[in-house]
């Protein structure tokens, strides 16, 4: 076991009965913990003299008391421990925003669902109950999120000598259902909603361009700076992302995969457009350093591209996509123009080719519809 478990005592009067409660903070649940002893004492003169006497036997009997649960806790922890513990290591290696969804499966469903149960008496039975009861309500790619977090906990405790093997390993996941690619604006639309972006001005001109013309995430939208794009140079550098973390939005240095992190080329019908906009914020005095800027100079958040995004479309009478799907109409457009699979990837920043490709089929399969109808049309009407 750890360093003994040192506890805070004070003494308490409430009608005439002397308690000494205890303090401290539990190890294994991170929760704080205050458990008192009854001074059995009859009220007279000088009780409070006898009651302080008797305080530093009351904390030996409360630390003896703490430290001998503690001690079989530490063997056979509560799950809820294993899964702090590993969230905890897990935040020094990954993006805010995933360590945060992280900690949301954990405290809406895997605490409150198996956090009691001691990991060693953790079984098979318990986890695949735990999937089938959420596979009603969560999509597979949902509940595959909830279980990296159950086994990756479930691991380290195997690797700490707590349980022997894993059971998450033998647990069954729902069948998928069939991939959704997402839609995307036909060549059409996408220049209806460039126009209509001009047209109202910032900053959802600039988020439009940044997501159908370049292909940004939601994220590399909010994060990118001034100094990412080099005019002399001609490129963009997609480097710094806006997040969400346990607290509010972060921005981090880092793209969401390795491939990600790339070096685009200026567009060179949207460098006006990125010159104007950059005067405008030095002529107004603007300090903030994104180019994704609010008419207060305060930095665009993903939360506000999502709500004005439905708005606007909305407003011009525009398919209702999503935000991610401006990307989805990027590579669909790349596709349509014969860029091959691998010139999309790359320009987009997927991390497997089996993304881009997933568009790229879709995309095919859009068009063969197209030649069917072609051909229905020639012979049958």
């Amino acid at each position: 076991m750890a360093s003994p478990i040192s506890v805070r005592v004070t003494l308490s009067n409430n009608k005439g009965t002397w308690t000494a409660r205890g303090d401290y903070i539990d190890p294994i649940s991170g929760r704080r913990e205050r458990p008192s002893r009854t001074l059995r004492l009859k009220v007279a003169k000088n009780t409070k003299r006898k009651a302080l006497a008797m305080l530093p036997q009351a904390k030996e009997e409360i630390e003896a008391e703490v430290n001998a649960r503690y001690s079989i806790a530490e063997e056979n922890p509560p799950f809820e421990y294993c899964v702090n513990q590993w969230l905890e290591a897990k935040s020094k290696t990954v993006k805010a925003n995933t360590i945060a969804a992280y900690r949301g499966y954990a405290e809406a469903h895997i605490i409150p669902m198996l956090g009691r149960i001691r990991t060693k008496d953790i079984q098979y039975a318990h986890l695949q109950r735990y999937v089938d009861d959420l596979a009603k309500d969560l999509k597979v790619k949902s509940l595959k999120k909830h279980m990296v977090v159950i086994s990756g906990a479930l691991d380290d405790a195997e690797r700490d000598g707590i349980i022997t093997s894993n059971p998450a390993k033998l647990v069954k996941m729902p069948r998928e259902a069939e991939k959704f690619v997402g839609t995307s604006f036909d060549e059409n639309e996408a220049k209806a909603a460039l126009k209509a972006a001009e047209e109202e001005g910032e900053p959802i001109h600039t988020v439009v361009i940044l997501g159908m013309l370049y292909g940004l995430r939601r994220s590399e939208m909010c994060g990118l700076r001034w100094k990412d794009i080099d005019f002399e140079k001609g490129y963009i550098h997609i480097c710094n992302t806006v997040v969400k973390g346990k607290s509010g939005y972060v921005e981090e240095e880092i793209t969401k995969t390795q491939k990600s992190d790339r070096y685009l080329p200026l567009i060179s019908l949207t460098v006006p457009h990125f010159e104007e906009l950059l005067h405008k914020q030095l002529s107004i005095g603007s300090r903030c350093d994104k180019v994704c800027q609010m008419p207060d100079d305060s930095p665009v958040l993903p939360d506000y591209i999502t709500r004005y995004w439905k708005k606007f479309l909305k407003a011009h009478g525009l398919p209702e996509i999503r935000v991610h799907d401006m990307r989805h109409t990027a590579a669909s457009l790349l596709a349509a123009h014969s860029a091959t699979p691998q010139q999309a990837q790359e320009f987009l920043g997927h991390e497997n080719i089996s993304t881009t490709m997933d568009i790229y089929t879709h995309c095919l399969d859009e068009s063969k519809k197209k030649t069917a109808d072609i051909m229905t049309e020639i012979y049958f009407s």
